[in-house]
């Protein structure tokens, strides 16, 4: 992608759009500490953490000091209202940000369809004449990608497109990397197993994982250094977060990783009939998802399902049935059943 600079009012470096912008946090951030900001952008994705990174970086290296940050939320005001604020020139400040969000209510039940109180028209009418002076923010927490794209199309003209920064939420050793820095300049050691063990019992969640390491340092003041067993003693973990890794697992043929799930599962005090419950459900899911399912359902179970063929999801099925009735019928070791099922799964 092409990035051009062109020269207005304060000198303020403005991307010129003719070529969609689609970009990960990490470049946005550079681009801002450099002054770099596009007129209208489009934040998708869920990561809770990351978007308030974006707006962290909008206040700092576009507003200023004397920059104004209007907040409007697109299920409450038409989007046209929205955009008449975000073109009109500031009084009392020269540079203006204006974050819409709830962005998908402007779109339309289905496609092609009328989008109600909001118009595509002024959508198409800002963003083929931006205010120079104004950052446009949409925020759509939308994990739905067909949706996504409905946006960026709604959010573009022949000549200029919106800058599309990608929010989703990151992979565990990715989200880790963030804790490990995040202690390191709190002056606290915090290794990767302990990192990775915090991110599993928040469900992936970045911004809680945040939360839960200050608790963490706070209550090992004065220690250099938090490990594994603190991380177990005071963040109860989350089981659906669990399951799905232990999916991506199978899904990787990785039956250590799969085992290492379980034993997460049996630690926090999950028996094996309800457990075995949990991973049942979530191959029907899989199974569903392969088989086209319109039924909603987390975008994990979609990405999981598109890595294992079908004719091993059904053989999962029959193994997990071969499971459960070893279960009933009182085995010697519920453990050791479970075990074995999740290690034929992984090398199937």
């Amino acid at each position: 992608t092409e990035i051009y600079t062109l020269s207005l009012h304060d000198a303020l470096p403005i991307y010129s759009l003719g070529l969609l912008i689609r970009m990960k946090l990490d470049a946005f951030l550079r681009d801002a500490a450099k002054g770099k900001f596009a007129p209208v952008y489009l934040l998708t994705g869920s990561e809770v953490f990351f978007r308030d990174k974006f707006r962290e970086a909008v206040v700092k290296f576009f507003l200023k000091e004397s920059g104004e940050l209007v907040d409007h939320d697109l299920g409450e005001i038409p989007v046209r209202d929205a955009l008449d604020d975000a073109a009109t020139l500031g009084l009392f400040s020269p540079l203006r940000a204006v974050w819409l969000r709830n962005a998908d209510a402007i779109l339309p039940r289905r496609e092609g369809s009328a989008s109600g109180r909001h118009s595509p028209e002024a959508v198409a009418a800002y963003i083929a004449r931006p205010n120079p002076q104004c950052v446009v923010v949409f925020e759509s927490r939308l994990d739905d990608k067909d949706k996504a794209t409905r946006l960026e199309k709604m959010l573009s003209t022949p000549d200029v497109k919106c800058a599309v920064v990608e929010l989703e939420r990151p992979a565990p050793g990715e989200s880790a990397k963030y804790l490990i820095e995040d202690a390191r300049r709190a002056g606290v050691a915090f290794d990767q197993r302990a990192a990775l063990e915090l991110v599993e019992s928040t469900g992936g969640d970045l911004g809680r994982a945040r939360m839960e390491l200050q608790k963490l340092m706070t209550y090992a003041a004065g220690r250099a250094a938090i490990g594994v067993e603190e991380v177990r003693a005071l963040v109860p973990a989350e089981p659906v977060f669990i399951i799905w890794e232990l999916g991506d697992s199978i899904g990787r043929r990785d039956p250590a990783g799969a085992l290492e799930r379980l034993e997460a599962l049996f630690r926090e005090g999950h028996s094996a009939i309800p457990t075995l419950g949990l991973i049942a459900s979530h191959v029907r899911r899989m199974v569903r998802a392969k088989a086209g399912s319109q039924q909603w359902m987390p975008p994990e179970v979609k990405k999981q399902a598109e890595k294992i063929p079908m004719k091993d999801l059904l053989k999962a099925l029959e193994r997990l049935h071969q499971a459960d009735m070893e279960l009933r019928s009182s085995p010697p070791d519920d453990r050791l059943v479970l075990e074995r099922l999740v290690l034929d799964l992984a090398r199937q």
